[in-house]
């Protein structure tokens, strides 16, 4: 009996806690709770960038084993930056030269 409050009660404020976090987050599962707000169908995941692969290339040498994650971990801090960048400017897409700056800066 003491067993199934434990886990009542842990379920419980697993749920509380699941409502917040998907109130803080309304992307989180990749749906948007608000119209004003895309959802992630309107996502587009970069695979690859030319600005950004060039200037990786320079240091894969130094980056070893870790190249391949570093690149991909890039990629997408440069998908989000575009997605937001997007959001912020009422779906504009950024100039080719604002994306290559964008890529190396990251």
């Amino acid at each position: 009996m003491f067993n199934s409050r434990i886990i009542g009660l842990c379920s419980a404020l697993l749920a509380v806690f699941a409502v917040w976090m998907y109130q803080e987050n309304p992307m989180l599962l990749g749906v948007s709770v608000d119209k004003n707000l895309p959802s992630g169908g309107d996502f587009t995941i970069l695979t690859q960038q030319p600005s950004l692969d060039s200037t990786l290339n320079r240091f894969k040498d130094e980056l070893g084993s870790d190249y391949v994650p570093y690149r991909n971990h890039c990629l997408r801090v440069l998908t989000f930056a575009l997605f937001y960048y997007k959001l912020e400017h009422n779906g504009a897409s950024p100039d080719q030269a604002s994306v290559n700056l964008m890529a190396m800066a990251i």
